[in-house]
């Protein structure tokens, strides 16, 4: 009995369990071994050496001397760790661990738990080798990370001090920083460093700063020093600073080589002598504001008072600091007034260049660069990228080609502490970059986009305040039209919360994790703000998500809620939640903490790669742990029931759209003439209502011929019947109509309505006409040619309307012919499923639907088209050609016909210059380019290709083509395909079907902008359309 227990209860737990007796004798393996090993329980039973096979080899021998201790009867617990096979060659690490089993204080055996750490172990050695790469980088930095106290006695300085200054690291490690740099309390340095820790401890202020300073190293050589300091706060007390020192001397003294090398040789240039207070000015300089030499003074005064009132003072400050300092530099960018009077924005460097022997300056030499177009540009692009992005949850940062921040996003400056002012102009290595990662990182990154392309990964950055955050990283270049790189854009999203919620998964019970892994319900542990904490393996499996990704994830966001809106709140937060069960419950278990159970939530998940629709009965329950609250949330899948539900409710919906929107009349009624219904075209018709036509008789409405009509519904039978009758509206009104009828049912018809009132009345006006000719016979006869040209204009007329009447007898016949057969579907199958609904399985009734759905869609896709051709005839279809490119046209016609060919594993490619503009009403084209791909699609095989592009360019015309290597079009039948009295409708490769109108509209349509349409085609080896379109030059 209890050999029987304790199995049962190590087949419901996660380990692989077995007993062994007192013999050493391995009595049985709990289930999970199948997993452990891929072994069947059947394989293991079979193999007595089965615990020593498995082994990997080079533990087997350790494994062997374990069974002698430890299968003996011995009191201890042992536990050792090795590594299995497993039957597909998997090798996993194992924790074991053997206990006795006592009966009646008799030894009987020995119980094993193994566990599969095979995560865990690798987790372990992924830390010690950071670890040590870590102390492989720090011994490989070249500069001096350094940490100080509040009083800036240094506590840590890197290996790289001792490189530095050759002195070892303990040796400035206690000291002060003033000590060790030799600074003085009456230097500058002194009082800005004691200065930045007294506005913290008075204000709470405190912000980075980067100073030079010299050094003297262990020979008395002076070093340069670039200090970055950054302050270490927490609770709001200073700990200290934080901060990098970096030899630069090298560059210090480069730096004074180089001071006189500016950009000023093709730039207008000034020499300032600041002795005299004169200035003279090149010629470029006069040619850059518009000027002549005469009519600029060559004074600073003059020159100041062209300076813009809003950066003038800063320019004179400027240059009077720089002849303060008797050294450095001078650059500015600022606007300068021209001759015209409008604001040119130029860049102004410059330098002293000469001093006297007291070592006063006493010249300046000084260039400007125009950069008034650039700057505007600038600003320009700047602004529509700042209004594009300022909403956005995610921090965005645009650079320079350098790096150099150009503008960040409202999200940049939450996530980093860093205000705008702070960011913009610097590198982000300089504000956020860690120390995380090394240079072969940030290498690889840079070369990578360096070279056009997106880069994409995971970094750890820190914020002002110090702390690190982790951030999914997207770095795009930007380039102008040559394909030159002018910018990068920065797309960062904050993944700490995520990564520390991972750790936490670890601490989760291992019992719990097996209970919720076995059971067939989607279960999920929720937070306080709908974020899944975990999710049980039913859950993950269903979804296709390792469970690390579903963590911190909104409940919402991962099982598909209709009313999830783009941004980041959710699940009681984002501004549809109100409308949502599954979220009402969850509150409301938080609020009451009591289950709330019967929910039925409706979901849209992407599953395999094919979104799907799915309806769960959820059930929420409240759960405390410490002093944190959970909410468990079980789905269990419906959604096999709400599907074929759904399906046939849409069916029933898009017939009656369908009807609905139809241009001519349609009415249904019983051969006893009953209305049964009818479309808004056939309430116009007979200017009545719906509810007022439902249940009347349709004899009623025609006022002569009725016995025709009656005799003809009387025994309609499989074939349609058309006839003319006179029929009255609601206000007696009378008109012509052409009635067309078929039988849908035994006690069904359909009939198609068409008001031929006009046609009838000019046909009378036409025979009255002809009766005028012959009695002025005699008048023609005088006037010979006035009458050739009369007859001719009378048979162009006769000759156009009977087109029309043969136009209209075929659009009659394609309705009657092609809605036949989906309707009689469509109500065959209805009715099979009023009669017989409670006898049919959920699988009968899915096929059903779906064969309800294509007999609908066929309908609407011949609706459409003969909408098309009948708004066309009559002129309604708007005409507005505008200059688009080609290339945009195309996109948008193939955006949803991609799917239709990768179903067909089709291959769609596109051969059009990106620039290439034509002249064309872009709905019309986007329809000959979709219905032409269409077809192609239809009549090619799997695995073939459809190729779009330019064949020719002549005149002012453009000739595209679309070619396929499809079955090609039959001989028979190439002279009719755009002829409406001689509709050609064939069945595509895969048996799809249409109605032969797609060409006949693509034809007319390219005719309606001057251009022609024609094919070339070979059966069996594929068919070219060409069609020519108006170009526009030089765009």
């Amino acid at each position: 009995m209890k050999e029987n227990s304790l199995k049962i209860i190590a087949d419901n737990i996660a380990d692989w369990i077995y007993w062994v007796d007192a013999e050493g004798k391995a009595m049985f393996h709990s289930k999970s071994v199948e997993q452990f090993t891929e072994y069947t329980l059947e394989e293991i039973a079979a193999n007595e050496n089965f615990l020593i096979d498995v082994i990997y080899e080079e533990g087997k021998e350790q494994f062997i001397e374990h069974k002698k201790t430890a299968y003996s009867e011995n009191p201890e617990t042992n536990e050792i760790v090795f590594r299995i096979v497993t039957k597909s060659g998997k090798i996993k690490t194992i924790s074991h661990i053997c206990r006795p089993i006592y009966e009646d204080g008799k030894y009987i055996g020995r119980i094993a738990d193994n566990r599969d750490i095979t995560l865990q172990k690798a987790q372990s050695e992924t830390i010690l080798t950071e670890k040590k790469r870590f102390d492989l980088y720090m011994e490989s930095i070249q500069d001096v990370l350094w940490e100080v106290d509040d009083n800036y006695l240094i506590k840590y300085v890197s290996p790289a001090f001792t490189k530095i200054s050759g002195l070892p690291c303990e040796v400035a490690v206690g000291k002060s920083v003033f000590e060790l740099l030799n600074i003085t309390k009456e230097s500058e340095l002194y009082n800005v460093l004691m200065n930045r820790r007294n506005v913290f401890l008075e204000k709470g202020i405190i912000e980075d700063a980067i100073f030079e300073v010299p050094f003297s190293n262990k020979e008395g050589k002076i070093i340069w020093l670039e200090v970055s300091s950054r302050p270490v706060i927490k609770d709001d007390i200073l700990m200290g600073f934080v901060g990098v020192a970096r030899d630069i001397t090298i560059r210090k003294n480069n730096l004074t080589k180089l001071e006189t090398i500016t950009d000023i040789i093709e730039n207008s240039i000034l020499e300032f002598d600041i002795v005299n207070r004169n200035i003279n000015f090149n010629n470029k300089f006069y040619q850059m504001l518009g000027y002549t030499p005469d009519e600029f003074e060559n004074s600073v005064e003059n020159m100041i008072e062209h300076i813009h009132p809003q950066d003038r003072s800063k320019v004179t400050s400027s240059l009077q600091e720089l002849i303060s300092n008797k050294s450095g530099k001078f650059s500015h960018e600022y606007r300068m007034k021209t001759k015209n009077g409008s604001w040119k924005w130029v860049k102004c460097n410059g330098k002293i260049t000469e001093w006297d022997k007291e070592g006063n300056p006493t010249k300046i030499i000084a260039a400007h660069i125009d950069i008034d177009r650039e700057k505007r540009l600038q600003e320009e692009k700047l602004l529509l990228l700042s209004s594009a992005i300022s909403a956005t949850s995610e921090s965005v940062v645009i650079t320079d080609v350098r790096g150099n921040i150009q503008y960040a996003n409202p999200a940049f400056i939450e996530l980093t502490g860093y205000s705008l002012d702070e960011a913009v102009g610097k590198n982000p290595r300089d504000l956020v970059k860690s120390g995380e990662q090394n240079k072969e990182f940030y290498k690889t990154m840079w070369k990578t986009i360096a070279n056009g392309k997106t880069w994409q990964g995971e970094i750890i950055n820190r914020r002002k305040d110090g702390s690190k955050y982790v951030e999914f990283l997207t770095i795009t270049p930007v380039k102008n039209d040559k394909g030159k790189i002018i910018n990068y854009v920065a797309i960062k999203r904050d993944i700490t919360y995520e990564r520390e919620l991972i750790k936490e998964l670890n601490k989760i019970n291992s019992e719990l994790q097996a209970i919720y892994d076995s059971s067939p319900v989607l279960m999920s542990l929720l937070d306080t703000s709908s974020r899944i904490v975990y999710s049980n393996k039913t859950t993950t499996d269903f979804l296709g998500i390792p469970l690390e990704e579903l963590i911190n994830k909104r409940a919402c966001g991962c099982f598909g809620c209709i009313h999830e809106d783009d941004s980041e709140l959710g699940c009681g937060f984002g501004p549809n939640c109100a409308e949502c069960h599954l979220n009402k419950a969850i509150q409301k278990t938080l609020e009451t903490r009591q289950s709330v159970t019967g929910i039925e939530h409706e979901a849209k998940l992407m599953i395999n790669g094919v979104l799907r629709e799915y309806t769960f009965l959820a059930t929420t329950s409240f759960i405390q742990s410490g002093s944190s609250n959970y909410v468990l949330l079980n789905l269990l899948d419906i959604t096999e029931k709400k599907i074929n539900q759904n399906l046939l409710e849409q069916s029933y919906k898009t017939f009656r759209t369908y009807i609905q929107s139809a241009p001519m009349g349609i009415v249904s009624f019983s051969k006893n003439g009953k209305i049964h219904g009818c479309n808004r075209a056939f309430q116009e018709l007979v200017k009545t209502t719906e509810e007022k036509l439902l249940d009347s008789n349709i004899v009623y409405y025609i006022f002569q011929k009725q016995d025709l009509f009656i005799d003809t519904i009387t025994h309609l039978k499989d074939e349609n019947k058309k006839i003319e009758v006179i029929m009255q509206d609601a206000n007696e009104k009378i008109f012509w109509a052409n009635i067309s009828m078929v039988l849908l049912k035994e006690d069904e018809i359909l009939c198609f309505i068409e008001d031929i009132d006009n046609k009838k009345r000019a046909e009378e006006e036409q025979r009255a006409l002809l009766d005028a000719l012959r009695l002025s016979n005699h008048k023609i006869e005088q006037t010979l040619q006035e009458k050739d040209n009369l007859i001719k204009e009378l048979e162009d007329t006769q000759k156009r309307l009977q087109d029309t009447i043969s136009a209209k007898d075929k659009f009659f016949s394609i309705i009657s012919h092609d809605l036949r057969g989906p309707f009689s579907g469509f109500l065959g199958l209805t009715d099979m499923m009023a009669k017989d609904l409670e006898d049919l399985s959920l699988r009968e009734l899915r096929k059903m639907s779906q064969a309800i759905y294509k007999s609908a869609n066929s309908v609407y896709k011949l609706l459409d088209d003969l909408l098309q051709w009948s708004r066309l005839q009559l002129g309604k279809i708007p005409y507005n050609p505008e200059t688009i490119t080609l290339k945009e046209i195309v996109n948008n016609s193939l955006y949803t016909l991609r799917e239709l060919a990768n179903n067909k594993e089709i291959n769609l490619s596109i051969d059009v210059p990106d620039d290439f503009a034509v002249y064309c009403d872009r709905n019309m084209i986007t329809g000959v380019i979709r219905n032409l791909v269409t077809n192609g699609i239809k009549f090619t095989h799997r695995s073939g290709r459809i190729k779009i592009f330019i064949n020719k360019v002549e005149g002012d015309f453009a000739e595209i083509a679309v070619e396929d290597n499809g079955v090609g079009i039959p001989n028979e039948i190439q002279d009719k395909i755009f002829r409406l009295d001689s509709q050609v409708s064939t069945k595509g490769t895969e048996q799809e079907t249409g109605s032969g109108l797609g060409l006949i509209l693509c034809k007319e349509f390219v005719e309606k902008h001057g251009g022609i349409m024609y094919f070339n085609s070979k059966e069996n080896e594929g068919t070219t359309f060409f069609f020519t379109l108006p170009i526009v030059k030089n765009i």
